[in-house]
């Protein structure tokens, strides 16, 4: 018998959102996510954006700091070459596979590299 897999919930689609804009530079490194905002840009509760938040926090995406708000991670080198190692690591020998090619940018071990609309700060 197979088992199916259930939709995305509004959470997760939100935070894959939320992904994308920071990924393609919607939301630069330090921006402040506001809750409320998102919730009324995206027409979604504000506990789906704040569940999102919470997800993308385990992601290491956001930064969720108590009654100052959520926070874009800082970019930097070693944070973008450590994201692909971790990806490398959890996809296993195909883990080459579901890398971007993009040349030797000289960000890191060797075969790792970084999208060129990844900003990564000196």
């Amino acid at each position: 018998m197979q088992s199916f897999k259930p939709r995305e919930t509004l959470s997760e689609q939100v935070a894959r959102h939320l992904e994308n804009m920071i990924a393609f530079e919607q939301l630069s490194s330090g921006d402040r996510i506001h809750e409320s905002n998102m919730a009324k840009e995206l027409d979604v509760s504000h506990g789906a954006v704040r569940e999102a938040l919470l997800m993308l926090e385990k992601r290491h995406l956001v930064r969720n700091v108590p009654r100052k708000g959520a926070f874009v991670t800082t970019l930097d080198e070693d944070f973008v070459r450590s994201l692909y190692e971790a990806n490398e690591s959890v996809s296993g020998p195909h883990g080459a596979q579901a890398r971007p090619p993009v040349g030797n940018r000289g960000y890191g071990a060797p075969g790792i590299t970084v999208p060129k609309h990844v900003r990564v700060l000196p």
